[in-house]
């Protein structure tokens, strides 16, 4: 009649399905935990720039008064303090010698 290896073989086709099953919840906490990993590093990276953009300013001369400003409420014809190491603006004009710099950087173009 039946053999035992015919038995592993019955056995085999009715637990077949439990691999399948096993891989599938290996993928889906694979991707999850990959998800949640990545969703967390973008959150602290938001965090970040934020934390950047709000502590970076500028000393300006407004009003006659030198004022230190965050770089967000800066307007056009404010006169920045530049100071070695400070972040070039897009573009600018240097009072002392009459050079004006638009779009400084890897685009830097000089006008007289």
């Amino acid at each position: 009649m039946f053999s035992a290896h015919d038995r592993r073989e019955e056995e085999q086709e009715e637990h077949g399905w439990i691999d399948g099953v096993a891989i599938l919840c290996a993928v889906v906490v694979v991707v999850m935990v990959s998800a949640v990993n990545d969703w967390q590093k973008e959150r602290q990276f938001r965090s970040l720039q934020n934390k950047i953009d709000s502590d970076h300013t500028f000393t300006v001369l407004r009003g006659g008064e030198l004022v230190e400003l965050p770089v967000n409420e800066l307007v056009v014809g404010d006169i920045c303090l530049v100071k070695y190491g400070t972040n070039e603006l897009h573009s600018w004009l240097d009072l002392d010698t009459g050079i004006q710099v638009q779009q400084p950087g890897l685009h830097s173009v000089l006008c007289t």
